[in-house]
């Protein structure tokens, strides 16, 4: 290349060396069909001044604009069959390196439209699923917040709610388990409004219960159990004893002492020892 005219220079478009400082698509036809506004806006961004769309070598209409700049400082556009033609080894590499990069650019911008067309299906999915869940659920979501249950966050029932009212997937399982504990909840509600006393304190009496909850503890004696138990007008009767371990749901008829009379969370217990079968 120094021992003869380069064919650019030939061709009067500059003085040697030339060099690719960038690419220029044409933007497709098809565009213009289904998207005149966005053609427009394309073609606006073109270079301008620089002859896009027609090879200043050999005069073909070209897609790919290469944007080659002479040693003396104008720049003009040509296809990249004519490129290859000069034989300038650095101007073609340079080419293929901006034909490398657009490449790139285009499989990137590609991944992210389709990342990004999944996200939207995604949230258009989720916000439907919020959507199904709010109207389905109505009556619970209702009875949830009555209790003040949908305050607390990290309270079972809170989370699968709130989690379905954001569109995550609540199964069937879930959804029974919530219902549950609600419904418990409102009993419990309504027991600690109603719950009076019973027995008198120091007096051993006869007691009809349902076993309601036992929960064990290890301590310096052994295991103990502390059973939850309530009568038929629903009022509660505790025992704290380590032989006393009936079974949840059991329907008991007990004879035991009344220790004392005290409340707890709102609600009237009657704590009692020395539990026996009646």
């Amino acid at each position: 290349m120094t021992d003869q005219l380069h064919v650019f220079e030939k061709a009067q478009l500059g003085k040697a060396p030339f060099y690719c400082i960038g690419m220029a698509e044409i933007p497709s036809p098809s565009l213009a069909a289904h998207n005149p506004e966005a053609y427009n806006n394309a073609l606006r961004l073109l270079p301008q001044g620089i002859g896009c769309g027609s090879c200043a070598y050999c005069g073909t209409g070209i897609k790919y604009n290469y944007i080659i700049k002479s040693s003396a400082g104008n720049t003009f556009v040509v296809g990249s069959e004519c490129v290859a033609k000069t034989g300038d080894a650095g101007l073609i590499s340079t080419v293929k390196a901006e034909r490398k990069r657009i490449a790139t650019e285009k499989r990137i911008a590609k991944r992210e439209a389709g990342f990004a067309a999944r996200k939207a299906q995604w949230e258009a999915e989720r916000l439907a699923r919020a959507e199904d869940f709010k109207t389905l659920n109505a009556e619970l979501i209702a009875r949830a917040t009555a209790i003040g249950a949908m305050e607390f966050k990290g309270w079972f029932i809170a989370d699968v709610l709130m989690g379905g009212l954001e569109g995550r997937y609540v199964s069937d399982k879930a959804l029974a388990a919530v219902t549950e504990a609600v419904t418990r909840e409102e009993l419990l509600i309504q027991y600690r409004k109603n719950s009076r006393h019973i027995g008198t304190v120091g007096k051993r009496q006869v007691f009809e219960v349902t076993v309601e909850r036992v929960y064990p503890f290890a301590g310096f004696y052994g295991v103990t159990y502390i059973v939850s138990m309530r009568d038929a007008a629903g009022n509660a009767v505790v025992s704290m004893s380590g032989a006393f371990n009936p079974k949840v749901g059991e329907n008991l008829r007990i004879k035991a002492t009344v220790k004392e009379h005290t409340v707890y969370k709102g609600e009237h217990q009657t704590k009692v020892q020395r539990v026996a079968a009646a």
